[in-house]
């Protein structure tokens, strides 16, 4: 992580009559990767993320949350966020929170001004969760929670939260396929102070069963590479988690070996990542090659095209029914991507019957728990995905986890080097746990916000 910000801004927030200094800053975040991890689009050696931090101080009191955004190599249509359009989504907060003469201007000319005194205080509040309905299970101000002496931060960060979703609405200079990764990494840090302010773990905000809290798991992936370096990365994988997660490519043999591997180890919760890199008649060869080796693959991810064209829409939908008859979940990744969580699910059911939220890619996790809760409506299966994040991020990925039919793969800080992961705490593996090695379990933290801290 860079120790200078790239971007720093600072303003002042006056909430009925208790002035908020509200402080903040977007770094570079370099995490070195504990082995090399090559999927079908890129091979990485480290990962340079964003990572913000939101600082409220009032009565010499202050109260930092943390927010990060997983960066992969840039695919234009696949992969569009770069830690420049993160900047220029922090440019366009910076904009909603402390207004130009420039933008104040447009703002009036759009009608979304009435030419307020700006230096006024605040008298309405903004509720972020109120757009979301029952998707979300807490309010905004907990009743019997919520100190009183934290409420002038909680009104102030409102006014974040209202920034943070007017720059997505409107994200400009940053596009708007670039622009729900700013939008998850600064409602990220606004979430882990409202959850700071409230004592409340973020996962609280998760509708979710007992029974399925009871019953989290969670993968590790093993990514394409040479039977060594497949070895390695499964040994070390197993000592977490039974259920694996094995990343692909068009290498017919390379795949072979790397399923002949896995099925020797005796597994029993296998998921295939192709990501994008198959045909319908590939990806059924695949299946067969599965059953060939005795594997006993659950899940296949994404293999067909990000933008499956319409030509090839029923020969996908096809396979699709093809692969659940053997008992194969579809999962539709780099496809389910942006704001419309219904348009999404149309989308993805026409090929696959699971999708996999991640909050780079919806804008966030409350956007994150819109769509998983859209996508259970319309008869699809869920999976929490996880960009290659720090301890950080999977502590806000939980929350989607909580909410997921099928698992997830919250490998994130078992696939970055401990000295480059600035954070510890959070969630546990049941093995960390004195559960055994390779249970897999994710035992969850009632620990405020994110649950973590700063090394």
């Amino acid at each position: 992580m860079s120790d200078s910000a790239v971007t720093q801004f600072s303003t002042t927030i006056t909430s009925f009559g208790a002035p908020v200094e509200v402080t903040c800053s977007l770094h570079e975040y370099r995490l070195a990767l504990r082995i090399p991890f090559e999927t079908a689009h890129s091979r990485s050696t480290f990962r340079t993320n964003a990572l913000t931090t939101l600082t409220l101080t009032s009565d010499g009191v202050s109260v930092t949350g943390y927010g990060e955004a997983g960066l992969p190599p840039l695919r234009p249509g696949v992969y569009n966020a770069t830690f420049d359009t993160v900047t220029q989504f922090t440019e366009a907060v910076q904009n909603k929170l402390i207004p130009t003469p420039e933008t104040e201007a447009e703002a009036e000319a759009e009608g979304e001004t009435e030419g307020e005194d700006d230096m006024a205080p605040m008298t309405e509040v903004y509720d972020p969760f109120a757009p979301y309905g029952d998707a979300i299970a807490k309010p905004f101000f907990p009743v019997q929670d919520s100190p009183t002496d934290n409420l002038s931060k909680l009104l102030a960060l409102s006014e974040v939260f209202k920034a943070i979703d007017a720059a997505l609405s409107s994200p400009a200079p940053c596009s708007a396929k670039a622009a729900p990764a700013g939008a998850a990494c600064w409602e990220m840090a606004a979430l882990d102070v409202w959850g700071r302010l409230t004592k409340t773990p973020l996962h609280h905000l998760t509708p979710s069963t007992e029974e399925r809290e009871q019953s989290l798991r969670s993968y590790y992936t093993v990514g394409v590479g040479s039977p060594d370096e497949t070895k390695v990365a499964l040994d070390f994988g197993l000592s977490k988690t039974s259920a694996i997660k094995l990343k692909v490519g068009s290498d017919a043999s390379q795949t072979a070996s790397a399923v002949e591997a896995l099925a020797a180890r005796g597994l029993k919760h296998v998921a295939i990542d192709a990501n994008c890199s198959h045909t319908p008649e590939s990806a059924s060869l695949l299946l067969d090659q599965c059953q060939a080796a005795s594997l006993d693959l659950t899940i296949l991810e994404q293999p067909f095209p990000v933008e499956v064209e319409d030509g090839d829409i029923e020969s996908w939908s096809a396979f699709k029914d093809a692969a659940k008859e053997r008992g194969v979940v579809t999962l539709s990744d780099e496809s389910f991507h942006g704001r419309d969580p219904v348009a999404n699910c149309q989308s993805a059911s026409k090929v696959a019957s699971a999708v996999n939220i991640k909050l780079e890619k919806v804008g966030g996790v409350r956007q994150g728990l819109l769509a998983a809760q859209t996508a259970k409506q319309a008869g699809l299966d869920v999976w929490a995905g996880i960009m290659v994040v720090s301890t950080l991020g999977v502590n806000a990925s939980v929350v989607i986890l909580k909410a997921a039919t099928l698992g997830g793969d919250l490998d994130g800080a078992l696939l970055v080097t401990p000295d480059s992961d600035k954070f510890s705490g959070g969630w546990q593996w049941g093995s960390e746990a004195g559960l055994g090695a390779g249970c897999g379990s994710v035992l969850l933290s009632e620990e405020a916000g994110l649950g973590v801290t700063k090394k």
